[in-house]
């Protein structure tokens, strides 16, 4: 069995109205149309200094990987587990439907059991176990997923707390043209009421 194959246990699709589901381990972002993404950085409670990275995203089994933006080739850097604040965000841009989302995370300075180029990634099914996400909101006008990654990649040292770093990520579809035509029809027609009210 494939790593799409493997992933459709794991893989988390929000349903409009589902807004409180359990958490599950090992899940992905899955994007039922082309929206925007935005990613959100929470809290962290570790000792570990880490990086989170945007992978890139896969489609049929097949991973576009996000250009590098620096030297530890993994992808677009998002923020630090420390010294960012709390509410920070990284706009992705638009994402085609049907993609799986892809982070890893890059303990860059490290402590005794979560040492230094400790690597985690999303790609790697075995690296799953280290990543927990809930749907916080999923409602018509978009879903906002929680993750909180563990650091320490010994089992029998980790306190699987998964709160090392925290963050978000929304996503907002894209309307289609048809919806937008909707739109545009609605604001006429307000308009065309209003100026019969003032005649």
């Amino acid at each position: 069995m494939g790593w799409n194959g493997m992933m459709t246990a794991v893989v988390m699709t929000a349903v409009a109205g589902s807004a409180s589901a359990a958490v599950i381990p090992a899940s992905l972002v899955e994007l039922d149309t082309d929206s925007t993404v935005t990613v959100t950085f929470d809290s962290s409670d570790a000792g570990a200094k880490g990086s989170l990275y945007f992978l890139g995203h896969e489609q049929d089994g097949s991973i576009t990987y996000a250009t590098s933006t620096d030297a530890n080739g993994l992808g677009k850097w998002l923020f630090s587990n420390h010294g960012t604040a709390p509410g920070f965000s990284v706009d992705l841009g638009m994402l085609p439907g049907g993609a799986l989302l892809h982070f890893a995370y890059l303990i860059t300075n490290g402590v005794s059991n979560a040492p230094t180029g400790s690597l985690f990634r999303t790609d790697v099914l075995a690296d799953m176990q280290y990543f927990m996400s809930d749907v916080v909101a999923a409602d018509s006008s978009g879903t906002t997923m929680s993750y909180g990654i563990e650091d320490i990649r010994n089992p029998a040292k980790s306190d699987w707390d998964y709160n090392d770093v925290m963050f978000t990520v929304r996503v907002d579809p894209i309307p289609g043209p048809g919806a937008i035509a909707l739109t545009a029809s609605a604001m006429l027609l307000v308009g065309v009421r209003r100026r019969r009210r003032v005649d």
